[in-house]
């Protein structure tokens, strides 16, 4: 059964972020102990040299503004009883090249900017193309953006920046709560197919025996950087003419047993929901400030698919429980956060 009433009033909670008593209205009144509750954004590391450096300060406050709607929606839930497991990170982390696993980037725009209590959770990360491609100038493979970052999770083994992967794998499995039958499983994959290179199908095989072994779990979400069908700035697949008919063939076929397909990489927010994939969600949340907002390109009507598109800076909760798994979206102002009408649900 899926339920999503997308033409509900948007709820908001403007001024200053609200009040710290005001708890989300749509957290259960007697929270679920057992039910797993995450955030995800992606498109979210500000770069400090935009290519017009007037943009500079502009893209800084957008980040600033949405690490502080989440902090505040963190401790909504807090409040309201409810405990959040984890932080899923979608891509373009970095804007802009790292200059070591040290970089003082690190420490400002993570640390800091998504600060403890509020966000005391493990931030699970994706690889985007930015986390690849913004340090062209870098010739050491060692030195390369998105190796300082897998560095910086392997040098602080008990902080909040995780990538469990083994090897030199770039995907890895999550299980909540860890253990033989766990309530949700989530399958992150590399969909930076040009980066991957011949190592992506060790990557496919590896995605299918995973689905396989975690049908006991009663939710089972693929995440990863690219979505599978966008209406926004990517929608005719002209910039990466490759990757999408590759994730397409390899692993959209894959998804049967999943509920979610959960993605960034359009700086928007976007619930797809296509007609030869009836028992899955397409969600995406690129939205998280390290750029501007990108509007709808493809022309209402002009794809197989129903399309929920918002133009707006957010990111997402997603809730599983025995009975049902959700997702809200929550969109960011100057004024606060707001949630985007009512939650994709299924049951």
């Amino acid at each position: 059964m899926i339920t999503d009433r997308s033409n509900a009033t948007r709820r908001r909670f403007l001024g200053t972020l609200g009040s710290a008593a005001l708890a989300p209205s749509f957290a259960p009144s007697a929270p679920d102990e057992k039910a797993v509750n995450l955030l995800a954004f992606g498109d979210w590391g500000a770069s400090p040299d935009m290519d017009d450096p007037k943009d500079n300060p502009r893209v800084k406050l957008l980040q600033e503004r949405v690490a502080a709607a989440m902090t505040d929606y963190a401790t909504k839930l807090q409040l309201a009883g409810v405990r959040l497991d984890a932080v899923l990170a979608l891509g373009d982390n970095f804007y802009g090249p790292l200059k070591s696993e040290d970089d003082k980037r690190f420490a400002d725009r993570f640390e800091n900017l998504y600060p403890k209590p509020a966000l005391d959770s493990p931030f699970y990360f994706a690889l985007g193309n930015h986390d690849y491609e913004d340090d062209k100038h870098v010739k050491d493979p060692a030195k390369k953006n998105w190796k300082h970052e897998l560095a910086y999770a392997r040098a602080h083994p008990d902080g909040r920046w995780r990538f469990p992967a083994v090897g030199d794998a770039t995907w890895y499995r999550l299980d909540f709560p860890s253990g033989q039958q766990p309530l949700l499983s989530i399958i992150l994959l590399d969909t930076n197919t040009d980066h991957v290179k011949e190592r992506w199908e060790g990557q496919i095989a590896w995605m299918k025996q995973e689905l396989a072994d975690c049908q006991k779990s009663r939710w089972r979400m693929v995440a990863a950087h690219h979505p599978m069908f966008t209406d926004g700035y990517h929608f005719d697949g002209k910039k990466d003419p490759h990757l999408y008919p590759k994730i397409r063939e390899t692993i959209l076929p894959e998804l049967g047993s999943a509920t979610f397909y959960l993605s960034a990489h359009d700086h928007n927010q976007q619930h797809i929901r296509h007609p030869g994939h009836k028992h899955l969600d397409f969600l995406l949340s690129g939205a998280g400030g390290g750029d501007f907002i990108q509007k709808r390109r493809r022309p209402e009507g002009d794809a197989p698919w129903t399309n929920r598109f918002m133009e707006s800076y957010g990111f997402l909760h997603l809730r599983f429980s025995e009975a049902e798994a959700t997702a809200q979206f929550i969109g960011v102002t100057d004024k606060g956060w707001e949630l985007l009408g009512q939650p994709v649900r299924r049951t």
